[in-house]
Formats: structure tokens, sequence, C-alpha cells
């Protein structure tokens, strides 16, 4: 199953701060891509179940993301 570029950081990312959420902005700081590129892998792996989404507590208008554990 082909994994997108990027996907595999942005896993190990959030696999090292189980429990914790962050923002797709704050995820590709962190992974250094593109935050364009951070978002498609987010997608995808909400599709696949490894991801979980919920509003941005700071802005409203943002998500936040984490691993589902």
């Amino acid at each position: 199953h082909h994994v997108f570029m990027g996907q595999a950081e942005v896993t190990k990312f959030l696999e090292y701060r189980l429990g914790r959420w962050f923002t797709s902005k704050e995820i590709s700081r962190n992974v250094n891509t593109s935050t364009v590129s951070v978002t498609h892998s987010l997608r995808k792996l909400i599709e696949q179940g490894e991801v979980q989404r919920r509003r941005d507590v700071e802005n409203k208008y943002g998500y936040q993301y984490k691993l589902n554990e």
C-alpha cells in the first residue's frame, strides 16, 4: 500500500507525542515539510483511521490532529 511522501514523517512525529493535539502548521514546522503536503498526509491518515481531527480550541477556523491510540 502506497505511502504518500511525508505521511511516514507525520505518523512518526505524532507517535512520539501520543495523546497530544497539533495543528498542521505545527506538524509541518517539525517535520520540515510544506503545510500543503502535511495536510494531504493528514487527510489520508484520517481516511485510514490512523489520525483523528477536532476543531482547534484556540482558533475556531483551524483543526488539531492526533494519532489514534
